[in-house]
């Protein structure tokens, strides 16, 4: 017997899609019966010889449909992880790295996500402030939790608290935030100068930070 073991928001998800898939093909049936019962005659653009069961079948067969799409659209966290390692392999920043890992559960197309982060790499711009993989994973946050009404305190507050949990977590397993900091730690200036830090520990803060925002996300 093959069993799947998925997180529980994905669980949640699937139990809402069917809900929603009866409720939905129940709802039409009634609008369709409830015209011709009043009319005698079919909505128009039906056929005369439209049986109810075919409407049923055809919004079962989109239902299911929608359903797989958004199954084949989920990552697991280490697949999210190794793409977001695998961009910065690439060469792209670290801030670029984590957003592009996630870009597409957010329908955020790779181009804008590209360029919206380019510029936080390196401790944003190079100047070795906050770590670039966490300024990608806040930018992953936003999309997730954050607002569009300016006057939506609720849900700002909110997610500015998740950007902390992010933060406090990424401190706790790297010891601080700070891009100069990390490479003073792990790397000597001559490797910097070399760009081995990439994999002493940039590699490294890059998965950290994609994987808590990853756990954060599924857990809410």
């Amino acid at each position: 017997m093959l069993v799947i073991i998925m997180p529980h928001f994905l669980n949640n998800a699937i139990l809402q899609f069917f809900c929603f898939h009866r409720r939905f093909i129940s709802l039409v049936n009634i609008q369709f019966n409830l015209i011709y019962s009043v009319t005698g005659k079919r909505p128009d653009g039906f056929p005369k010889l439209i049986r109810f069961d075919d409407i049923e079948n055809y919004l079962s067969d989109l239902c299911i449909s929608i359903f797989i799409t958004m199954i084949s659209n989920f990552q697991t966290k280490q697949e999210t992880i190794d793409k977001a390692v695998g961009f910065f392999d690439e060469g792209y920043a670290c801030s670029q790295s984590v957003l592009l890992a996630f870009a597409g559960q957010f329908k955020l197309d790779d181009t804008t996500a590209k360029l919206i982060s380019s510029t936080f790499g390196g401790g944003m711009g190079r100047l070795r402030e906050k770590c670039g993989a966490l300024t990608g994973s806040f930018m992953v946050l936003g999309l997730a939790c954050g607002n569009t009404d300016p006057k939506d305190m609720d849900t700002k507050l909110a997610a500015y608290d998740k950007v902390q949990e992010v933060n406090r977590k990424f401190k706790a397993i790297n010891g601080t935030t700070i891009c100069a900091e990390l490479l003073a730690e792990h790397a000597s200036e001559e490797e910097v100068i070399q760009r081995l830090h990439h994999k002493l520990i940039c590699r490294k803060v890059i998965a950290d930070a994609t994987g808590i925002v990853y756990e954060l996300l599924e857990n809410h």
